[in-house]
């Protein structure tokens, strides 16, 4: 993911009051007074082998898009919840979703 892209996330973030550091880079999330299945994380939340996206604000479904290694970045829909969204790319050296974000939009 480029820098640009980091920076505007952080910024709809701040701007929504929504800002949570996990791990890893700026994800978009939503206040804690939402339910989450779990105690996951929001945003981008991979296991060992597979991806997923946890979409932790109970009231929208909003787009994300879906980072692949050997195929096209594509968006999705994704609902309140865990979604799936395939094998995780081991490294980038195996086929796969290499990270997910959301874009800014809800569907």
């Amino acid at each position: 993911m480029t820098g640009r892209v980091l920076k505007t996330l952080a910024a709809v973030a701040i701007a929504a009051g929504t800002l949570t550091i996990a791990g890893g880079p700026a994800q978009a999330a939503t206040s804690s007074t939402a339910a989450s299945p779990s105690l996951l994380a929001c945003g981008y939340d991979p296991d060992a082998t597979w991806a997923h996206y946890n979409h932790c604000d109970s009231r929208t479904s909003v787009v994300i898009r879906v980072e692949v290694v050997f195929g096209d970045d594509y968006d999705r829909c994704v609902r309140p919840g865990r979604t799936s969204l395939g094998p995780r790319s081991l490294g980038g050296l195996t086929p796969g979703v290499t990270y997910a974000y959301y874009v800014g939009r809800t569907c």
